[in-house]
This record gives structure tokens, C-alpha cells and sequence, in this order.
């Protein structure tokens, strides 16, 4: 049995397919069915950093950031898997780094470092660099 296979066989049933294919309706079926068990959102954090990839740290975010956001460290654990997916992506994905910055607003998110906050928008102005010079360059070549 893999660390892993144990800690899906703590979460529910109900829940489990969703954890493993990091289904984001997984989200709306905890509001729906109003589940407050804290250790749920243990468990999904340490699946997705043993999984480590870009699906299940989000999906470990959103949870944390908008069901689980009562528990202790709910918005750093949040932070935590936001960093990592930009992490996983190199920060080369130009909407998720605009994401980021967007929650960097909120006011529970001001414990973000601005070290953090300067990478990003170093990375979105570099993204948007390369885009103009690949968009002037094919409008030179055409």
C-alpha cells in the first residue's frame, strides 16, 4: 500500500474518486453537503503535496481558501498549495500568476510575502513582454 492509498481510505467514500482525479466540484459537494471535518482538509493536503501536481495543490487551495477557511492556518495552508501550483507551472502560466495576484487582495491573503507578490509580477511583465515581441515579430515576418 502506497502513503497515499492510506490517506485516501481516511476520507469518505462519497468523497474519495473525487480526491483522486482532483475533481474541482469536489468544492461544491462539501458546501452542499455542509462537511466541516477538519481532518478532511488535512488529508488533501498532504495527498496533493505527495502527489505534488498542479490539480490536486488548486484543489487543496480552493478548499482551504473557501470551505476550510475557519481552521487555523487555513489561508497560509491555501497559500502553501497557490505557490506550489505556480511552482509546478514555472511560473509561466500567465493566468494562474494573475489569479495569484488577485487573491493576494483579500484581505486574509496579506500574509503573502512581497518578495512573493514582486516575483509574480516580475513573471506576468516578462509573459507579456514575450507576447509583444512574438506578436511584433510575426506581424514583421508576414
Amino acid at each position: 500500500m502506497k502513503s497515499v492509498d492510506y490517506l485516501l481510505s481516511l476520507c469518505s467514500e462519497k468523497y474519495r474518486d473525487m480526491v483522486i482525479s482532483a475533481d474541482e466540484e469536489l468544492l461544491g459537494t462539501l458546501m452542499e453537503d455542509g462537511m466541516n471535518d477538519q481532518k478532511f482538509a488535512y488529508y488533501l493536503s498532504i495527498i496533493a503535496t505527495l502527489e505534488d501536481n498542479e490539480k490536486h495543490h488548486e484543489l487543496a487551495g480552493m478548499i482551504y481558501h473557501f470551505h476550510f477557511n475557519w481552521v487555523e492556518d487555513a489561508y497560509s495552508m491555501a497559500f502553501f498549495h497557490y505557490w506550489r501550483v505556480l511552482e509546478l507551472q514555472d511560473f509561466s502560466n500567465y493566468r494562474s500568476l494573475n489569479e495569484f495576484i488577485s487573491i493576494s487582495k483579500e484581505p486574509n491573503f496579506s500574509l503573502i510575502p512581497q518578495e512573493n507578490l514582486d516575483l509574480v509580477k516580475i513573471k506576468i511583465l516578462e509573459l507579456k513582454k514575450k507576447r509583444n515581441d512574438e506578436i511584433r515579430e510575426k506581424r514583421l515576418n508576414n
